[in-house]
């Protein structure tokens, strides 16, 4: 099959998934991002707002999958389609339930740590759920014992803790 080909197939039964009124499970999101990048999926799933929303509830959960999936989805985020500042939410709140595979992406560089880790997180929220949001994070992030994660969880919680102390009251 020529190369023009196989790009105009894997593009007309790529679309029409994405577009599903449920997101695609983490492994068939994976192989589209294996398949065309990261940054053409989101531009994807950006266009179906439910679509968009369905992804980064299911990285929110902290399964380990969507965790997966946020890791991968991130090179292709830009200030242009702003997803950075969802993917970094939809990771933070994963933190509550999966905190060491959180700490995991901050560690590995994969997610920034000053911005999941700082007041940034909860810029757009009301000082109730900031402090409520922060506080889930600092709680999490106590539960973590994991040797090779303490000098990441201790930068993290260090600027959550900050953050928490700079909501007005």
């Amino acid at each position: 099959m020529r190369p023009l080909t196989s790009i105009v197939l894997l593009l007309l039964t790529a679309a029409p998934l994405v577009r599903a009124a449920q997101p695609l499970p983490p492994a068939q999101l994976l192989a589209q991002i294996d398949a065309i990048g990261p940054r053409k999926v989101i531009e994807q799933l950006w266009l179906d707002e439910d679509q968009w929303n369905g992804v980064i509830a299911r990285i929110a959960s902290g399964n380990h999958d969507w965790i997966e999936v946020a890791r991968r989805l991130r090179p292709g985020a830009d200030a242009e389609n702003g997803a950075p500042e969802a993917l970094d939410l939809a990771v933070f709140r994963a933190m509550v339930r999966s905190p060491v595979q959180v700490l995991l992406l901050l560690h590995e560089g994969q997610y920034p740590l000053a911005q999941i880790c700082s007041s940034n997180i909860a810029a757009d929220l009301s000082k109730n759920e900031a402090r409520s949001l922060l506080s889930s994070g600092i709680g999490a992030l106590g539960r973590v014992r994991e040797i090779g994660l303490q000098d990441t969880r201790a930068r993290c919680d260090r600027g959550l803790r900050e953050a928490l102390q700079d909501i007005p009251y």
